[in-house]
């Protein structure tokens, strides 16, 4: 495991320097030429996103090494939450490696306010080095061997009297595993741990649902920026589907409850959900497999009309047995769709540090 340290003071103030610069810039989109290379565009939202970045990691950095040191300075908690949740996938985020399977894991810490709900900028330090300590204890628990850091997103939890809860979400990659597509012989039940459809020994501790979703990471890439450049990811929002919101656009008519939506969704009062519904096929995985990846890169993005540095960054799929409102039973996968909004920035040497 490697230890937790500081960015060099060179680089904090090389970046404080570029923010300055930055900063004077009026123009909604502004060319910055790269060493014969073609001029890469900024906007003003990478501009801004830099400006803040920066000038909270300079605070932060001061307060670290002036402990007594009281600035006065209060911040709203949604700030707080904000910065210290950009500042720390800035620092530790590598979503863009190939990883070949994901874990999910929660935690939570506490942040002190005052009778306003505000947060001083003393307790947003001390929270914020809490932070990386609990995500650095989730990540090193993880169970992977080669791992990293996707992404850690904080939502408000329960509000109290001077008291206010950080939901934290952390998801780790695991940089080894296996390859797809599925092969022939790569039948799985489509949840409840239940293993292969021809009971092969040892494979019940997974299913369809969790297998496809470390195939939509096996097969998602995160593009590469430009050289001299760095993408910054800040978690945005995370989708919940059930199921049946698309369509699978080339589905022959009536539904048969085979590969008639982007995700797996059987129903009784359809068909009845006899094995071969709940057994998905090496075909039928791959196509949920392609689904997703469509779901998740074209789907959801035009559907709520997001901008194009809105990107998919990670799916958490597991399996839900129900009964409809006519009380059929249902078969179906579920599906959190997390997405960040990435920002460009001019870095000629990456501070990003291992978990």
């Amino acid at each position: 495991m490697t230890h937790f340290k500081h960015f060099p003071v060179i680089l904090a103030a090389i970046l404080i320097a570029t923010v300055a610069i930055f900063y004077s810039c009026s123009k909604q989109e502004t060319e910055i030429q790269t060493n014969g290379i073609e001029p890469v565009q900024m906007t003003q939202a990478d501009f801004d996103f830099q400006n803040q970045l920066v000038h909270f990691k300079d605070k932060l950095d001061y307060q670290r090494e002036h402990p007594g040191y009281k600035s006065g300075e209060m911040m709203r908690v949604d700030s707080a939450i904000y910065l210290m949740e950009a500042l720390f996938n800035y620092n530790y985020g590598f979503p863009e490696k190939s990883y070949k399977e994901l874990k999910h894991d929660s935690c939570s810490i506490f942040l002190e306010t005052d009778s306003e709900g505000l947060i001083s900028l003393e307790e947003i330090n001390l929270k914020y080095n809490e932070l990386t300590e609990t995500i650095q204890t989730v990540h090193y628990n993880s169970g992977f061997d080669n791992k990293g850091l996707i992404l850690a997103s904080i939502e408000k939890g329960e509000v109290e009297v001077n008291q206010t809860e950080l939901e934290i979400y952390v998801v780790t990659g695991n940089l080894n595993g296996t390859t797809f597509p599925f092969a022939e012989g790569d039948d799985w039940w489509y949840g409840f741990d239940a293993g292969r459809c021809d009971g092969s020994p040892g494979s019940d501790t997974t299913d369809a649902a969790e297998l496809i979703e470390s195939y939509i990471v096996v097969s998602y890439i995160l593009p590469p920026p430009p050289p001299g450049f760095r993408y910054v990811y800040a978690p945005e929002e995370t989708i919940t589907l059930v199921g049946n919101e698309y369509l699978n656009p080339n589905m022959l008519y009536p539904i048969d409850n085979y590969l008639d939506y982007l995700m797996y969704y059987a129903a009784a009062e359809v068909d009845p959900l006899v094995d071969s519904v709940k057994c998905l096929s090496h075909l039928e995985m791959n196509f949920y497999v392609d689904g997703g990846i469509e779901i998740a890169t074209n789907k959801l993005p035009d559907t709520y009309n997001k901008p194009s540095n809105w990107l998919f960054m990670s799916c958490d799929y597991y399996d839900v047995t129900e009964i409809s409102e006519g009380e059929e039973l249902v078969l179906r996968h579920e599906a959190k769709f997390v997405f960040s909004l990435r920002y460009l920035i001019p870095e000629e040497v990456d501070p990003r540090i291992i978990l």
